[in-house]
């Protein structure tokens, strides 16, 4: 995962210096949705084997770190309604209640037609299907 952050950072500056010589910064947000606790490094170093290469050599390697995680489940009501104003709220609503083996029952939260065709869009770019077309 690092190293597709590394990729997206570098994919958008790439982008930023076709259009002008001015660069703004780019953040790239991990939201992981598993039930399961993250077992895996959040930098680059942390996935790469070093054993067989010279100490010397390897504080020259440079590391890639994801500096925003959020693992859904481990947010609390209020702090999901504080994080997140638009139809992604749904979504990570969604993902923490059925993460703790409950049904899903959305709040009573108040969204706008917009913000909602954008949840559903999202879930299905998330399925891999059209089935929230309808």
């Amino acid at each position: 995962m690092p190293a597709r952050v590394m990729n997206y950072d570098a994919a958008a500056y790439r982008y930023q210096l076709t259009k002008s010589k001015t660069l703004y910064p780019v953040l790239t947000l991990v939201v992981y949705y598993g039930k399961e606790a993250w077992n895996y490094s959040r930098n680059l170093l942390g996935n790469i084997e070093l054993q067989k290469l010279p100490r010397e050599m390897r504080q020259l390697i440079s590391d890639y770190e994801i500096k925003a995680f959020y693992r859904v489940s481990d947010l609390s009501a209020p702090e999901l309604d504080q994080r997140f104003k638009s139809a992604f709220f749904c979504l990570a609503e969604y993902f923490i209640q059925t993460n703790a083996g409950e049904e899903y029952h959305p709040s009573a939260k108040k969204l706008s037609v917009e913000d909602i065709m954008l949840l559903l869009d999202m879930m299905n770019s998330l399925s891999g299907t059209h089935a929230y077309d309808e």
